[in-house]
């Protein structure tokens, strides 16, 4: 039966609530099945060496055998559990508020612990109902509990706690709300930001190009729809390696177009003079040579 025994805590005599701890005892000879002329024994053997010697000093001159185990409690109770004055812990209990981070539940347990100790006998409950509703931290909540027409404790303690639950349940969703947000914001800002790199000239990559041989955007080629001058295939000018003609001397087009100029005024010429040959009636082959004198026919 010790066995069981060393699973209970030993005795605070620093901060002692005797009072809660025999009842716990109590609890646990039950669960643990011990025999009413065992439990004495047990609880000298758990409640501590310190415990023990003042319980033992407090018997003299009689031995503890001597008393029964009811006896030993009242001894217990008589020596740690200190009446206090019942003004000082009237004057907690109103002191009592619910802190930023403490649920409901957690604050009517701190006050129904206190109110036992102020002996309100029958107001106890109307002073609970008056603390809770002073103390409570959300003042939404006390607004709400204050609004309510021949509210009681119970009443009060079941109202803030569906308000809390209520809050609980709306801070969630707001923060996967915000989570959500958050991840479109994420794709919002990548598709901008592709965006204003694909119009900032400072951050488009600039290639090589080996079709003009100039350095510019990809999509920015000038020799992109253009013919070749050379072997007259689209897409590249003649300068570049695509060409295969590109080292084939040809002249350039204003010296081909300054010959074709020449050629055509030298078929004009000859021309002109055929057709003065038709109006004159003479012959002027020699004319056929546009680098040859052409007489003057009014000295004739």
């Amino acid at each position: 039966m010790l066995d069981t025994g060393t699973q209970f805590e030993t005795l605070d005599v620093n901060e002692p609530n005797v009072t809660s701890y025999l009842e716990r005892f109590e609890h646990h000879c039950s669960a643990c099945k011990i025999a009413e002329e065992q439990k004495q024994s047990l609880l000298y053997f758990v409640i501590g060496s310190k415990a023990y010697d003042m319980l033992k000093n407090t018997c003299l001159p009689e031995p503890l055998h001597k008393f029964s185990f009811s006896q030993i409690k009242d001894k217990l109770l008589t020596l740690f559990d200190l009446k206090h004055s019942e003004i000082v812990e009237r004057y907690r209990f109103h002191l009592l508020k619910q802190s930023e981070y403490e649920i409901v539940s957690q604050y009517v347990a701190r006050l129904k612990h206190q109110v036992m100790r102020c002996d309100y006998e029958d107001f106890s409950n109307v002073m609970l109902r008056d603390q809770f509703v002073l103390g409570i931290f959300d003042d939404s909540v006390r607004k709400r509990l204050l609004a309510e027409s021949k509210l009681t404790f119970d009443r009060a303690v079941e109202l803030a706690t569906i308000v809390e639950q209520v809050s609980s349940d709306v801070d969630a969703m707001k923060k996967r709300d915000s989570h959500n947000e958050g991840f479109h914001k994420i794709i919002y800002d990548n598709a901008k930001y592709s965006k204003r790199t694909t119009n900032n000239p400072s951050q488009v990559k600039v290639i090589n190009c080996q079709r003009c041989n100039f350095k510019h955007p990809y999509e920015k080629c000038k020799a992109y729809n253009e013919y070749c001058f050379a072997c007259n295939l689209k897409g590249h000018f003649k300068n570049s390696p695509y060409c295969k003609l590109k080292d084939v001397k040809i002249p350039h087009r204003s010296l081909l177009q300054t010959n074709q100029d020449s050629l055509v005024q030298q078929q004009v010429n000859v021309m002109d003079y055929n057709h003065l040959d038709d109006v004159l009636g003479i012959t002027t082959d020699f004319v056929q040579d546009p680098n040859q004198v052409i007489p003057d026919i009014r000295c004739a």
